[in-house]
């Protein structure tokens, strides 16, 4: 791996971009909208950043409300939206909603914990041409990946959701968070990556939001802990080098929410972030919000 970190390689390519005068400063709408549909979750991670599987769903966007954002969206020409939750694939219009993205030439990415996945929901997200879907695989096995999601046979349905994803020929890549329970199965969740063919692997920092606030203090890794993790992943690229590209926090980025402020320094109008009940966010782990699409 090189030493900078993707964050900060990807802000040298956009400063890089800039000076060129191929990319401008400002946007008047945003590129990308990462769109929360549901607060509805079917697992109970213990790091969620999110604090998914609430209760309080009564509010969220109705179907005439989600296609009227949706129309924004196009109107706005903004080029790609991520679907995620919660869980998103628990909304029962999803089908709907991805469907009048694509209409309107909208680029569609999914977040997912990957268990609603089965070969007829992969043969609808390959139907509907989505551009690639990332599923969550905290553990090499059953035992840790659902200790850390919640939810026993967990594990075997995400790896399935992979393999059905796989079959119907939609991009897919894996989603690490390292804690206290799984930091050590990173290279044996690399290596499953690689056997199922998959061109990425994505990992971050565990940050003190949501869920995560309650658990932190069984879930932190300590500074030999994550040198430890770093000396894993490092070694995963060497060991898969050419085989799967490994998105990773550099050794310098540490696991707060400080840092993580700190270095995601890209323009924040580059993306529209939207809450289930139509609240607009610049970031994800920020509680801050702008504006509220139902009412303008």
């Amino acid at each position: 791996m090189e030493n900078l970190s993707f964050v900060t390689q990807f802000q040298n390519r956009i400063d890089r971009l800039r000076q060129d005068g191929i990319l401008p400063k400002y946007f008047k709408a945003p590129i990308f909208a990462l769109w929360e549909l549901t607060d509805k979750c079917n697992l109970s991670c213990i790091h969620c950043y999110y604090n998914s599987n609430r209760k309080d769903t009564q509010n969220e966007l109705t179907t005439k409300e989600a296609l009227d954002l949706i129309k924004q969206f196009a109107k706005m020409r903004v080029f790609e939206v991520y679907l995620t939750g919660g869980e998103a694939l628990l909304r029962e219009d999803w089908p709907l909603l991805i469907e009048n993205l694509r209409k309107n030439n909208i680029q569609v990415g999914m977040i997912t914990n990957g268990t609603k996945i089965d070969a007829k929901t992969a043969k609808r997200l390959a139907d509907f041409k989505v551009k690639w879907v990332q599923i969550s695989i905290d553990g090499a096995g059953p035992d840790t990946h659902d200790a850390v999601r919640g939810l026993a046979g967990g594990w075997e349905k995400s790896i399935n959701a992979i393999r059905h994803l796989r079959r119907n020929n939609v991009r897919a890549h894996v989603s690490f968070v390292p804690t206290r329970i799984n930091y050590r199965d990173v290279k044996k969740v690399v290596a499953l990556c690689v056997e199922m063919g998959l061109e990425y692997f994505v990992t971050d920092m565990l940050v003190l939001t949501g869920r995560a606030v309650k658990n932190f203090d069984d879930i932190k890794l300590t500074a030999s802990e994550y040198s430890e993790f770093y000396d894993l992943v490092e070694e995963a690229a060497a060991d898969y080098s050419g085989k799967i590209t490994i998105i990773a926090p550099s050794r310098r980025e540490k696991e707060t929410l400080k840092t993580y402020v700190l270095t995601r320094s890209a323009a924040p109008n580059i993306w529209c972030i939207i809450t289930p009940q139509g609240s607009c966010r610049l970031d994800l782990l920020l509680p801050f919000t702008y504006g509220d699409v139902r009412k303008q």
